[in-house]
């Protein structure tokens, strides 16, 4: 077993750092220690992942901390539209890359950490459930075959849970999920403690999802948003590049072309979706949406970023944010056909096998499903 931990392992590692690559969204990658046999035998000790310390909380421990606790409603809609960027900038690296593409199959708050307290910089970790899209000998239709307890509970797409597949959006579903935690407080989706895990589990299944409050205690904005990356029909739900261009509408609004900002980007959302969906139709799979489709995805969101940039006002966070993006984003658009017919990772690293000193910030054993959080 140690064997096929070690391998498991490597894999998680193989593809964290592939992620990690000129993305600074995306925990920085080391390595793995793997203890001797003796070690194993006498203390117990066990395989772990090394990765640059992260000295802030995760999102999940965030929303107890005092800078989170003291947002206003407009501060703490800003914040969720970050989050959601930082996520969608991690998905846009991962999915979109010319040899590969790469599922992370498991974005929770748990899963991303704060570079310091001030929550300011967050990035995303834990490729434990990651997969590179296989050959088609391991799809159906360009989606990715996985087990159908792939993921976490309350976040997984229902897609996965009912066919086994995950799709170019499962990722995107998931990401509706934590903009759904920071804008409820920090309250995972849920449908209440009189549900059981299994009622909640097929309730899911049937596209039932919990309900968000319509009494203004969340942003119309956002809560646009959720729904959009909620969608039971993966087809219909925005691609990354749609994604980025919703949530931007809240980070650098353009207040001159709009007076009711919250219509615009519920109609953007409503927009992508319907935008995803015809996408997607012919082929039937998101997975296989045409590249020329997705080149005029991300081009009208550079555009979209451009005038925002010409705009000015943003802060350093988000200005910073639009740089990366717009090189990811310009990448994308100008990818040559056929570049979707994506295969399995080609790429060579070292794992570094020496002794984890008090940098290490993330230290688990790897496993193969997740639990609810």
């Amino acid at each position: 077993n140690d064997a096929k931990l070690r391998q498991v392992l490597i894999d998680e590692i193989t593809l964290h750092q592939t992620a990690s690559n000129n993305n600074s969204a995306v925990a920085t990658c080391h390595g793995a220690c793997f203890p001797s046999e003796q070690e194993v035998d006498e203390d117990g000790a066990t395989f772990c992942v090394v990765m640059e310390l992260l000295r802030g909380p995760t999102l999940e421990k965030a929303v107890e901390s005092p800078v989170f606790k003291s947002m206003s409603p407009a501060q703490r809609t800003e914040f969720a539209a970050k989050v959601g960027l930082t996520i969608a900038q991690v998905l846009l690296s991962l999915q979109d890359q010319s040899d590969q593409a790469i599922y992370h199959l498991d974005i929770k708050p748990a899963n991303m950490a704060f570079t310091s307290d001030d929550l300011k910089s967050m990035k995303v970790f834990d490729f434990g459930l990651a997969r590179a899209r296989a050959a088609l000998t391991n799809s159906i239709g360009g989606s990715m075959i996985v087990d159908k307890n792939t993921g976490t509970q309350n976040y997984i797409d229902p897609q996965i849970l009912l066919n086994g597949t995950a799709s170019r959006t499962s990722d995107v579903f998931a990401c509706g999920g934590v903009l759904y935690f920071v804008a409820m407080g920090g309250k995972h989706p849920s449908f209440g403690a009189n549900v059981s895990n299994d009622e909640a589990r097929e309730k899911w299944k049937r596209g039932e999802l919990p309900a968000i409050p319509s009494d203004g205690s969340v942003d119309p904005r956002i809560a646009a948003i959720i729904n959009a990356c909620w969608r039971f029909d993966a087809k219909k739900r925005p691609l990354v590049p749609q994604l980025i261009g919703m949530l931007i509408q809240i980070v650098a609004p353009d207040t001159n072309s709009s007076s009711n900002n919250t219509s615009a980007t519920a109609a953007t959302a409503t927009k992508a979706t319907a935008s995803a969906a015809a996408t997607t139709s012919s082929s039937g799979d998101s997975n296989n949406a045409t590249d020329g489709d997705i080149h005029a995805a991300a081009g009208a969101t550079m555009r979209m970023i451009q005038q925002a940039q010409q705009r000015g006002g943003a802060d350093v966070f988000v200005a910073t944010m639009f740089t990366q993006l717009m090189a990811l984003l310009a990448k994308l658009a100008e990818r040559p056909t056929n570049v979707y017919n994506i295969g399995t990772v080609q790429g060579n690293m070292t794992v570094n096998q020496a002794a984890v000193d008090n940098s290490v910030h993330h230290n688990t054993t790897t496993t193969t499903s997740s639990s609810a959080a």
